[in-house]
């Protein structure tokens, strides 16, 4: 299956790929599933973009996860309006996860359209989940997941249990490959242009450090002078 990873926008200018979805993508590649990554937290995209991300590429699955926090589900709700406002939502299954949406997987169903919710560690769920996606199995059989039956009636399956043994677990690839998650580009754009966004936002970053930085020197001056500090003598160079 075609898998859509979304990297919702953080509001940040430093980023760090989310290790669920790092763990998701790499249990799902195992399966033999191909992913992507569509990396806003990188490149700021609005979220009117991932509607037309969708409408031009074809994909299986469209999966977020986030944290828990008012920021997070205020923008959990707008990616998935801009998700449902795809002309493509009909061909692809929504999934949502995260400690945000399994608090309250019905609110979150209701809330965000989604077609399933993922509860609790994801990686051995996603896989089966993508296994029920391709009818080789019920909704109902995997446990850790919460959705709306045909009838629109809550569905909420049994607990996933904790993986007792993480070091021998077989959905994790070899080192080298599972660290490729973080630092492959799995976006349609060039390793030049993601290095290139990542280069300018360090650069505000630092911009902005130094224009506070400033400020704080000029309050200090103003203090030292036109408060008349008996202590201070001017500067000099040395």
């Amino acid at each position: 299956m075609k898998i859509l990873m979304v990297v919702y926008d953080n509001d940040s200018y430093t980023t760090h790929f989310p290790m669920g979805l790092a763990y998701l993508s790499s249990a799902a590649r195992n399966a033999g599933h191909q992913v992507s990554v569509y990396q806003q937290d990188i490149f700021h995209w609005p979220d009117e973009h991932l509607t037309n991300w969708l409408d031009e590429h074809d994909y299986d699955v469209v999966e977020v996860s986030v944290i828990g926090g008012y920021y997070q589900y205020k923008k959990l709700l707008n990616l998935s309006k801009a998700i449902n406002a795809s002309k493509n939502r009909g061909k692809f299954k929504y999934t949502i996860g995260g400690h945000g949406p399994a608090a309250d997987p019905n609110y979150f169903l209701h809330k965000t359209g989604a077609d399933v919710v993922g509860i609790g560690e994801g990686e051995i769920t996603f896989v089966e989940l993508m296994d029920a996606f391709l009818g080789k199995r019920s909704l109902e059989s995997v446990n850790g997941i919460a959705f709306l039956d045909e009838r629109g009636k809550y569905v909420r399956t049994a607990p996933r249990q904790l993986i007792q043994n993480i070091d021998t677990a077989d959905f994790y690839e070899n080192k080298h490959i599972n660290s490729d998650l973080i630092a492959v580009n799995f976006t349609e754009y060039s390793d030049y242009e993601i290095h290139m966004k990542l280069y300018e936002a360090n650069m505000r970053l630092i911009r902005r450090y130094l224009e506070v930085q400033a400020d704080g020197y000029e309050k200090t001056c103003k203090d030292l002078y036109y408060k008349k500090n008996a202590a201070f003598r001017g500067f000099r160079q040395t």
